[in-house]
């Protein structure tokens, strides 16, 4: 069997199975130093094997680091679920001091009050409407790409003198 379809086999087999890896494989292989490496060199490796093979290691791989990436997520949503951290009014609490007699500005809430975009009589804001001589645009002069443009070219050498005759 050819080695090229074995590999490819391989990371259809990994991408497959990656969401139910167990925890210890992604924090003591994927994320480590060690890990990273080992398969950037397999992922390199399997690039002289063909194409195929490359792309399905990159996909096997990849399906690794995502699943890593969204286990990490999920367990930080779920520490602020269990912690109630995610209050607002937990989240706008001043940071401890670091050092002695820190001062800390007050934080500021929005305002109640609505601005709206009303005529003068009411906020004290004036709209005037735009005049239609504002849209006085004409046309550019050009020459077409008749012979005038024709000469233009060959005076400043933009094309050959051979396609003139």
């Amino acid at each position: 069997m050819n080695t090229e379809y074995i590999i490819i086999g391989i990371n259809l087999v990994l991408f497959v199975i990656a969401p139910f890896l167990p925890n210890i494989v992604y924090k003591n292989f994927v994320e480590t130093y060690v890990g990273i490496i080992i398969l950037l060199v397999a992922a390199l490796y399997s690039i002289s094997f063909g194409y195929l093979a490359a792309v399905s290691s990159f996909i096997g791989i990849a399906s690794l680091y995502s699943e890593s990436h969204s286990r990490a997520a999920r367990s930080v949503k779920s520490v602020n679920k269990a912690t109630g951290n995610n209050q607002f009014e937990n989240q706008i609490q001043p940071s401890p001091e670091l050092i002695p007699h820190e001062v800390h500005p007050d934080i500021e809430s929005p305002s109640d009050e609505v601005v709206k975009n009303v005529p003068e009589e009411e906020t004290g804001n004036s709209f005037r409407p735009v005049d239609t001589s504002i849209d006085n645009k004409t046309n550019l002069p050009t020459i077409s790409d008749t012979k005038e443009a024709e000469d233009i070219y060959l005076k400043d050498n933009l094309a050959s003198t051979e396609l003139k005759d």
